[in-house]
């Protein structure tokens, strides 16, 4: 993909550090958060500035840790989008990246007003932002493909490995040994928000079910602490054959809890749609393998984006829907397999791009350098 180079840019001061800004509403334990400590933690602070616009309504531990990165910190939640606009420009930021998209609490009016002479979004957004005085969109050849690119009025700049890079949880519990050993029967599970869970994928995971007898679905996301969200989703299943005895629903924990009950899954389902982002990498850290169908657009491939970097493709992304009905048996029909999947899983991701922050903080700095003011 093209750099952030253009030929009406000229080229600045040497002597200066390129100022980076960063706008998120969520500079937290979020998958921003989450996502942007290895691009902050490994900058080159010889070359680059960075400085970040939180809009964040609270902050956490992962806030403190994450403002210790950058050079500038604006904590401005409430602040109008004139002010906000008035303060880029006054702390000379050369590239903007929003990395909230359509997002609640996002400020496009702020990039609309074009407080930067080059804008770029990247990061919590999976799609165009339709922005005319947005640059550029960063992604990877996996979640766009060459000429899927026509789907932006942004210019897409490809990372070579990846546009996320996970910083697992230091707190995060060693990967359990999957639990058919002990109890005999497969458990598939999904930790993706409840809305993700639609009518296609309730139906595809139902066919996964039905060809594996015995098996259990865990399902576990904050909006399953309501009784009638339950009673619904039971409903949902049972129109597609699958009892609600099958089904194991659980409600939000803390962090460190909900890591932990990765320990009650062997194999993870990826929706149909809107694939998991930080749930998938999180299910893989915990050793569990993700079983996806990826689609066409970008928010339905990221799944793909994270197995294509550890190199799984061939054993967990599925052609069709019925090839992921048929992976899906073929592992639970395999417990040797998957505790060789799973005992392999975390170190195979360790290893790969996907948590190599200095890596990635160097793929992502490359096109930076390029950059050229107007």
């Amino acid at each position: 993909g093209p750099d952030f180079a253009g030929p009406d840019f000229a080229g600045p001061d040497p002597a200066d550090r390129l100022r980076i800004g960063y706008v998120a509403a969520d500079v937290r334990r979020h998958p921003v958060g989450y996502m942007l400590e290895a691009a902050l933690r490994h900058a080159d602070r010889a070359a680059f500035d960075i400085a970040i616009y939180a809009g964040n309504l609270r902050d956490d531990v992962l806030t403190e840790r994450l403002r210790g990165l950058c050079g500038t910190w604006r904590a401005c939640a409430g602040w109008s989008d004139e002010r906000l606009a008035r303060t880029i420009r006054e702390d000379r930021i050369d590239i903007l990246v929003d990395l909230s998209g359509h997002a609640g609490g996002n400020r496009l009016p702020v990039f609309a007003r074009k407080p930067a002479p080059i804008q770029v979004s990247w990061l919590d957004y999976f799609n165009t932002t339709g922005l005319p005085e947005m640059d550029y969109a960063l992604f990877d050849p996996v979640s766009v493909p060459n000429g899927r690119e026509r789907w932006f009025t942004e210019q897409v700049v490809r990372l070579p490995d990846g546009r996320f890079c996970y910083t697992p949880p230091d707190y995060a519990p060693d990967p359990a040994p999957p639990p058919v050993l002990n109890v005999g029967s497969v458990t598939f599970g999904s930790f993706n928000s409840l809305q993700k869970l639609n009518e296609p994928t309730i139906a595809l995971w139902s066919r996964a079910l039905r060809a594996v007898p015995g098996a259990k679905l865990l399902l576990k996301t904050a909006a399953l602490v309501d009784l009638e969200a339950q009673m619904a989703l039971r409903l949902a299943f049972r129109r597609h054959g699958v009892g609600g005895d099958r089904l194991i629903l659980r409600g939000r924990s803390d962090h460190p809890a909900m890591l932990a009950e990765y320990g009650d899954i062997d194999v993870a389902l990826d929706p149909l749609g809107y694939n998991g982002g930080i749930t998938s990498c999180e299910a893989l850290w915990m050793g569990v393998p993700t079983l996806t169908l990826p689609g066409a657009r970008p928010v339905a491939r990221q799944t793909l984006s994270f197995l294509t970097a550890l190199g799984l493709t061939e054993d967990l992304v599925a052609e069709d829907e019925d090839d992921f009905v048929a992976k899906a048996a073929a592992l639970a029909a395999d417990p040797g397999r998957l505790a060789r999947l799973r005992a392999g899983l975390r170190g195979r991701m360790a290893a790969s791009p996907l948590c190599d922050g200095r890596r990635f903080a160097g793929r992502l700095e490359i096109g930076r350098a390029s950059c050229r003011e107007r």
